[in-house]
Order: C-alpha cells, then sequence, then structure tokens
C-alpha cells in the first residue's frame, strides 16, 4: 500500500490529486499535505511516506529543489512531479533522477492510476 505525500502550493490542486487518488483502485492512504519543498520535508521526515507527489513550481523551495533534498535523505523514494512546465530540458533532468516521474498539468486522472500501478509493480509496496 502507498502512503502518500501530495505537496503543492496550490489548495485545489493539492484537492485534485487528494481526490484523484481516492478514488485510484490502487491500494493507497494519503498521510499528508503540504504547501512547498520545506514543509515537504518536514512532513517527509515526520510522516515516512513511500511516495511523493509533488508539483514543481512553488515558493520557498521548489519542486526540483524539493525532489534533490528527499533523493538525498531517500535515494530509492518513488516521486511524481505534476508540473506545467513544458521546458523538455527541465522534464529530462527531473527525469534523470532515480525514480521520478513526471505528469503534466492539467492532471490526467487515468495516467495517474497507470503509473501508481507501474511504480506499485516496480516497487512492490
Amino acid at each position: 500500500m502507498f502512503k502518500i505525500l501530495v505537496v503543492d502550493d496550490s489548495k485545489s490542486a493539492r484537492n485534485r490529486v487528494v481526490k484523484t487518488l481516492e478514488d485510484s483502485e490502487v491500494a493507497c492512504e494519503i498521510v499528508g499535505t503540504a504547501e512547498d519543498g520545506k514543509d515537504g520535508i518536514a512532513k517527509y521526515i515526520e510522516l515516512r511516506p513511500n511516495l511523493i507527489i509533488t508539483d514543481i513550481e512553488m515558493p520557498n523551495m521548489d519542486g526540483r529543489e524539493f525532489i534533490t533534498k528527499l533523493k538525498q535523505l531517500n535515494n530509492n523514494l518513488p516521486i511524481i512531479a505534476i508540473t506545467s512546465i513544458v521546458n523538455e530540458k527541465i522534464k529530462q533532468s527531473l527525469m534523470a533522477n532515480n525514480l521520478v516521474y513526471v505528469l503534466h498539468k492539467p492532471l490526467d486522472a487515468k495516467l495517474l492510476h497507470i503509473l501508481l500501478s507501474k511504480i506499485a509493480k516496480e516497487n512492490t509496496l
């Protein structure tokens, strides 16, 4: 079962991701949410989720810095980055990180469910 932390500065975006996860057939529990990467690191340390879903563009600590810090804490942690960035260089640099998957906004629920199934099979959570 996935224990998921959702990190996004937009409350409505966080709520959409949570709702999509609640509708998923993949077993998951939303253990918390955070408004930016700085809050996300604190919540990760406190809650120890085994999957992170994060936005990239956020104040205080953006998603790229957040992912870098998470990978220093746990290099095997799967992360789904949801972004409106279409810059292919940024997308490729994110995906070059071990176990970082990129989805585009607006979030496609079906793609998220497929990706969750794939991550579950690869990581035997």
